[in-house]
């Protein structure tokens, strides 16, 4: 296009046009250069459109660029290009006004034309027709007129390869199947094939061979039945009130931090208490000289000023910046001589009768004192201080002086020389900071102001706004304290706010001791005024919160986990060992041992190289121990000095009979040998030494030695010439990888009777040596649970006692009963100078009990160190639902045999294909008889309920034998019961709201049971009987009456003695013939219709009506002989199987003979024991039963209706129907 200048722009026509056309156009042309930024900037206005130019045909030359016409030019006659954006302008503003002309300027098409932009189609479905066809209200043609568009469109390539996709084929669900010859194949994955025309579906199960090409095949998705239930509506009725009805307040309230209960109502003095003092201190409590709630945290003794540059401000600057810290002092002053002139007044009037009510107006106004005090006046009346100088800063005594060293602190009189030079001193300071302190009020005054004395009243008066300000300004200053999270309650973020803050940061806090006495909440004390708590409730609950807010950052890592909630028990001060966290499940098939990981809190036995510990060695039943045991430690690398003693047993010599010392490499790393060592009298010795192992790395190490006989099992008789295997083993567990790290065994055969007699000789066992002999040096380092078992523990029970070093079991369930013949765990926790007692926890009394006396040497003062082992427990498997600490499923997947991996087939067997699914279940209690658990997975460790339960015996018992059994192997240690209420009574010394607390750090999808949990032991299972026998005793005798025992038929007389009932006498002959089974007056069934035992003697049952007896006897009137015509039978065969007769056991004849005429034989006897009795019912061991009793059952096969033979119908004549209403919560009709 040519370039035209201004005057030919403004007055060139175009062919056609009239002159004031082209006036008009230039106008339009000069409005656009005007307002062309301010059209794109001011929004939406009428629109107006930019008319593209039209050329005639075979026009030639330059056209004008367009018409600016309003909208509705164009309803008619759109002439827009296609995407073309609307200019927008004032239509007032299109013509200026202005008579001058204004050039013309041109727009080339390029710049006049708009950035164009796609547009989507968009139409609501209305139908879906199938998997290529959908129904839309809003055609393609109608949406491109709704845009305004024109020319071509992505149309072709947008819908070229579409589908519908929706719930029904949506496979990620699992639920679609692809269904060929009635043979349904799972769906897990699908995509579009390479031609873009077909899709590829992956099945989770191979198809089977008899599947061709081309097959029909369809998909299904597998869905539940339709479920149909009638619900019958009924209106509501509003009906007037009869009466007026309060609202239920709302106690679930989520911004009410405290967990409402039920409380009586209380009057003043029931709240304040009978102590006077205790009322007043109350009173002080909450009416503070403060009327602010929220109390910063301000350090009053710490000096604030860098001394190498400024003065020290004794502590002034923490809460003195606009007032004056000598008027503070001034004024306290005053008020403490006013309250000594108040106690004086009220002492001298003691004596004087009628004075009391002038006794308690004193005593109330020296009250009102107290509690004007802001909290400087506080610190300094009710806290004591003392100068401390250390790396966290200079601390100054700014409290005033107490004549006591414990609450509730003695004030010293303002007259007494310790309270005037400590005065003197702080006045001094005070005046000092004052007159540096450029931001005090009175400092900002002219100097012709405080400089006059007539001016004080004034200058007071500035003080006490001054101290105002400061109060201001030490909450502004705390403003940042937020930031320092710390436990202390006395800093960082103040405990009145600590509350507020949490909620800030999505935490809530709950207060627990919302049902103490006010007393105890506010002081810490009973309503008597004896002290109850070292810290008030209150405190406590805020210190627990202070400590919450200094984890937090923790917490909210560890949410949801069992570190987090451990971690918020240990914020309340509750261990681990009280309050237990329990998971459930875990990927148990089967062949998995479940365990579960704790942290046990102990303690060990220092030794250094100057102590020992005199244990006795002995035999029991003539019989020496076989096992020795025990857990050492040292950091000390011995070097190239030679070797220290563990363990020593004196002897003839001076080296002993035997020891096992360590022996170190000569190096100065942590390697050394186990060694053990026996000498006979005759001065030689043989010994074994174990591999190079890092004993001297500071942890823990099991040791065990064991002797067996040459069969390797534990010896009859100590016979010296029998042979004897030594063997010595040493493990040590790691907490970090959970696992036995290291571990060596040696072993030493000994065949010659003098060092097998050195082993079993009598003496003493010194822990730590006896610092004799050529074994080495006393043991430094520490020793832990020494044992001593009379059994050679098998290597399974060593390790379990490796990876839980509290565990006591042994080669039987048993065993930590009868053959544990000395434990000493040392872990007591004393002074062994002042205390020297070691205690012996093993239930035989087989050795001496304690160790205490000269037995301890050495020993100056408590050489106990804590320890935290990890302990790596066997859980017993008592079901499904035992707890379990593995939780993580690693999955090991292996292929099919014979298979590669394949894109197509699945060829891989997933590892925990067969585990159960996992459980949710978590319990957080406080469990009484979780202690008696723990120690029976500590005594018995492996157990499995599947082999105490399964006796089918116990079918149609309400108790497992195999179970009783081992309850009373293990309950007979217990002399007496536990008392659960005793474990219960500590939890009213534990905040209460801690499982509310912990409730917020729980998983959403966790089955939790938090509080108190009462529970039987592992041990106890209840047992019902499904389908019970009936059972009934016969108690038909010829010669007792219906209640009485009758004579047994094994009761002879045996001895003649006079207290038998009966005599025997048989003779056996025998004959030859043919023996018929049938009797002829019974049944078809012959010799099976006649019971087997009843118990009468020449006569029938005349109850049951079985038939004839099997015994004839006949005797005479005094009923002391009897004759027999057949041989009696009396074996052990005739015993009962189910019936059982308690047997006693007595200490001596004369209790025997005692028991025989007590109403209560058991008071002399000392034990007793269930043996089968020789007497039976018959319906337990009748061969009838079928016939009399199951043949005989009615079932449901066996009823005329087909129906439960029992049916029990429960009807409700009238019923309850509830009523909303917002007047009640309740109503009833």
């Amino acid at each position: 296009m040519p370039e035209y200048t201004e005057s030919q722009r403004s007055y060139e026509r175009a062919e056609g046009e009239t002159q004031g056309q082209a006036d008009t156009r230039a106008a339009t042309a000069a409005t656009l250069r005007r307002y062309g930024n301010r059209i794109n900037l001011r929004g939406a206005m009428r629109n107006a459109y930019i008319e593209p130019p039209v050329s005639t045909p075979g026009e030639q030359g330059p056209r004008a660029i367009g018409f600016v016409r309003d909208s509705s030019y164009f309803a008619d006659q759109p002439r827009l290009y296609p995407g073309l954006r609307a200019l927008k302008l004032d239509k007032k503003r299109v013509l200026p006004k202005s008579k001058k002309k204004k050039s013309e300027k041109i727009l080339s098409k390029k710049r006049a034309q708009v950035k164009i932009k796609n547009q989507d189609y968009r139409g609501r479905i209305l139908e879906v027709l199938d998997s290529n066809r959908i129904r839309v209200a809003v055609s393609y043609e109608d949406g491109v007129n709704v845009t305004k568009h024109k020319g071509s469109d992505d149309r072709r390539l947008t819908f070229q390869y579409w589908r519908v996709n929706y719930e029904k084929t949506n496979i990620e669900r699992f639920k679609t199947y692809m269904v060929c010859d009635n043979d349904y194949y799972l769906l897990v994955n699908d995509r579009l094939n390479a031609d873009e025309k077909s899709r590829v579906v992956k099945l989770k199960q191979p198809l089977q061979e008899n599947k061709e090409n081309l097959d029909r095949v369809y998909f299904v998705e597998k869905r539940l039945p339709d479920y149909e239930e009638r619900v019958k509506l009924v209106p509501f009725v509003d009906r007037p009130d009869d009466g007026i009805f309060l609202r239920i307040p709302n106690l679930n309230s989520v911004d009410n931090p405290i967990n409402f209960q039920g409380t009586n109502f209380k009057n003043q003095n029931d709240l304040l208490g009978s102590d006077t003092q205790l009322n007043f201190e109350l009173q002080e409590k909450l009416v503070s000289g403060s009327l602010l709630d929220v109390q910063p945290n301000i350090d009053y003794q710490k000096t604030t000023t860098d001394l190498k540059f400024e003065l020290d401000d004794t502590g002034f600057g923490n809460y003195v910046n606009f007032s004056s810290a000598e008027r503070r002092l001034n004024n306290f002053k005053r008020k403490l001589e006013l309250i000594e002139s108040h106690n004086k007044l009220s002492q001298s009037l003691v004596s004087v009768s009628s004075s009391l009510s002038t006794i308690q107006e004193e005593e109330n106004k020296r009250q009102r004192v107290i509690n004007s005090f802001d909290p400087f006046e506080h610190y300094m009346y009710f806290e004591s201080s003392s100068f401390v100088s250390s790396s966290l800063g200079l601390f100054h005594d700014t409290s005033w002086p107490k004549t006591n060293s414990s609450k509730p602190y003695t004030l010293a009189h303002t007259t007494s020389s310790q309270a005037t030079t400590w005065y003197n001193n702080m006045i001094l300071s005070a005046s000092t900071y004052d007159q540096g302190n450029v931001n005090s009020l009175r400092n900002s005054l002219p100097e012709h102001i405080y400089s006059d004395t007539s001016n004080n009243v004034f200058l007071e008066f500035m003080d006490m706004v001054g101290q105002q300000f400061d109060e201001i300004w030490t909450y502004v200053k705390s403003i940042t304290d937020v930031n320092k999270r710390v436990e202390k309650v006395s800093e960082g973020i103040s405990k009145d706010v600590a509350l507020h803050f949490a909620r800030a940061l999505g935490l809530e806090l709950y207060l627990g001791n919302d049902l103490v006495d006010l007393s105890e909440f506010l002081l810490g004390k009973n309503t008597d005024g004896t002290t109850k708590n070292e810290q008030s409730s209150e405190d406590i609950s805020e210190e627990i919160w202070k400590r919450i807010l200094a984890n937090l950052p923790f917490f909210i890592k560890a949410k949801g986990t069992e570190r987090a909630v451990k971690g918020l028990l240990s914020c309340y001060g509750i261990p681990s060992s009280i309050l237990r966290v329990r998971e459930y499940g875990g990927p148990d098939k089967g062949t998995r041992v479940s365990y579960e990981i704790k942290r046990k809190f102990t303690r060990a036995l220092d030794f250094k190289a100057g102590q020992y510990i005199k244990t006795p060695w002995k035999s029991v039943s003539d019989l020496y121990p076989d096992t020795i045991e025990f857990r050492f430690r040292t950091p000390y690398s011995v070097g190239s000095s030679g070797s220290m003693v563990l363990l020593q047993k004196s002897g003839s010599n001076s080296d002993g009979s035997w020891a096992i010392s360590l022996q170190d490499n000569g190096s100065t790393d942590n390697y050394g040998h186990l060694r053990f060592a026996i000498s006979a009298s005759d001065g030689t010795s043989q010994y074994i030494t174990s591999s190079l192992q890092k004993f001297y790395n500071d942890d823990m190490w099991s040791v065990m030695l064991t002797r067996k006989s040459s069969s390797g099992v534990e010896h009859a008789s100590e016979l010296t010439t029998f042979t004897s295997s030594y063997e010595l083993t040493t493990k040590q567990y790691d907490s970090t990888r959970q696992k036995i790290l290291y571990q060596d065994s040696q072993s030493l055969t000994m065949t010659q009777s003098q060092f097998n007699g050195a082993f079993t000789s009598s003496g003493d066992v010194y822990l730590g040596g006896s610092g004799t002999g050529n074994h080495g040096t006393q043991f430094s380092g520490s020793l832990m649970e020494y044992r001593l078992w009379s059994e050679p523990l098998s290597a399974s029970v060593f390790n379990n006692h490796v990876r839980t070093p509290k565990a006591y079991n042994g080669n039987t369930t048993a065993s930590s009963y009868d053959n544990l013949l000395f434990r000493l765990p040392l872990d007591d926790d004393r002074n062994l100078q002042s205390a020297p007692t070691a205690s012996e926890i093993s239930y035989l009394d087989s050795y001496s009990g304690n160790i205490s006396g000269s037995n301890i040497n050495g020993f100056t003062g408590n050489f106990y160190r804590t320890l935290v082992d990890q302990e790596k427990l066997k859980v017993p498997n008592v079901g499904p639902s035992r707890r379990n600490a593995t939780k993580i499923r690693i999955e090991d997947n292996t292929l099919k045999t014979g298979t590669a991996l394949s894109a197509d087939v699945r060829n891989e067997v997933s590892s925990q294909d067969f585990a159960p699914i996992d459980s949710n279940r978590l319990g957080i209690y406080f469990s009484p008889v979780d202690v008696v658990n723990e120690d029976i997975v500590y005594s018995i460790a492996d157990l499995s309920l599947d082999d105490l339960i399964g006796d089918p015996r116990d079918e149609f018992k309400y108790s497992y034998r195999t179970l009783g059994n081992l309850q009373r192997e293990y309950f007979k240690r217990y002399t007496q019961s536990n008392n659960f209420f005793d474990y219960l009574r500590i939890l009213k010394f534990y905040d209460s709201s801690v499982f509310t607390q912990v409730r917020q750090l729980l998983p959403a999808r966790a089955n939790s049971t938090l509080g108190v949990l009462i529970e039987p032991n592992i041990l106890e299972r209840t047992k019902e009987v499904i389908g019970k026998q009936p059972e009934f005793d016969n108690r038909v005798f010829a010669n007792a009456q219906d209640f009485d025992d009758g004579i047994m038929v094994t009761r002879t007389n045996l001895e003649n003695n006079e207290s038998n009932f009966s005599t025997a006498n048989s003779s056996y002959d025998t004959y030859n013939g043919t023996l018929n089974l049938a009797i002829t007056s019974g049944s078809d069934l012959g010799f099976l219709n006649t019971p087997s035992k009843l118990r009468v003697l020449g006569e029938n049952d005349r109850r049951l009506g079985f038939g004839t007896t099997y015994l004839n006897a006949s005797g005479d009137v005094s009923l002391e002989n009897f004759t027999d015509a057949l041989v009696p039978i009396i074996s052990a065969s005739r015993l009962s199987e189910t019936k059982e007769i308690e047997e006693l056991f007595f200490p001596n004849a004369l209790s025997a003979s005692y028991a025989n005429y007590a109403p209560n034989p058991k008071f002399y006897a000392n034990s007793s024991s269930f043996k089968a009795a020789d007497v039976e019912s018959i319906a337990d061991s009748n061969n009838l039963f079928r016939s009399f009793y199951q043949g005989t059952k009615n079932t449901r096969e066996t009823t005329f209706d087909k129906k439960e033979p029992i049916e029990v119908l429960i009807v409700s004549p009238t019923k309850i129907v509830t009523q909303d209403s917002d007047i009640s919560k309740l109503k009833t009709k």
